[in-house]
């Protein structure tokens, strides 16, 4: 069984917001596994990932995003999703993507990486 890592305080180490915008198809989902890859890469911060902008789900895309933040997560790295939008919320959490709590203020930014997508129809 996997355990998660416990990550160092929040006050230790910068924050980064990646706002992902548009269709949250396998495409989006596939970007944002190497942005969170990337930043991995680049050193240790903590990550929301904000989903208020995204516009339609699809299932590829968010099996895709929440692998992404699975294995982020259970590799010790403070990454959480953030939505204010119900549904899309229910469904990142039927996939048991960790969330950042409802209310909760938001971290202080030190970068914000825009992510956007809309699938061809």
């Amino acid at each position: 069984m996997l355990e998660p890592a416990t990550p160092a305080p929040l006050l230790e180490r910068r924050a980064v917001t990646i706002s992902l915008i548009g269709d949250l198809d396998a495409d989006l989902g596939g970007i944002l596994a190497e942005a969170l890859d990337d930043l991995a890469n680049r050193g240790t911060c903590d990550i929301v990932v904000d989903f208020d902008r995204v516009a339609a789900v699809h299932g590829s895309g968010l099996a895709a995003a929440s692998r992404a933040l699975a294995q982020h997560h259970f590799a010790g790295r403070s990454v959480v999703a953030s939505t204010r939008k119900r549904l899309v919320r229910a469904a990142l959490a039927a996939a048991r993507v960790p969330l950042a709590p409802r209310g909760a203020e938001p971290p202080r930014v030190e970068r914000h990486v825009m992510i956007a997508h809309h699938s061809e129809a």
